[in-house]
């Protein structure tokens, strides 16, 4: 049987408004991976950075297109409503 990624109770909350413990960064990381990520704390802010950074580099390639053939989570292979999730924990918000 596979144990939960361990995590820690918090991180620094000044980092991110919305995502206060390690645990919050940690699936965030997962669901947009796709894989399940135990990070460092020195790690984390660099991760969702990364995350984010490519989440709107596909939103500007698909033109803010988030659902349908060819768009953001398909590409992302995320459902759109998952994407419109982590868009709205990252504060991405359409130009």
């Amino acid at each position: 049987m596979n144990d939960p990624a361990p995590t820690m109770s918090s991180a620094d909350p000044d980092s991110s408004p919305d995502l206060r413990s390690a645990g919050e960064f940690e699936t965030l990381i997962a669901e947009i991976s796709g894989r399940f990520v135990t990070l460092p704390p020195e790690e984390i802010d660099e991760a969702v950075t990364a995350a984010l950074e490519h989440i709107q580099a596909v939103l500007e390639q698909t033109g803010w297109r988030i659902r349908g053939a060819g768009a953001a989570a398909e590409i992302l292979g995320l459902k759109p409503t998952t994407l419109e999730s982590r868009m709205k924990k990252l504060g991405i918000q359409r130009p």
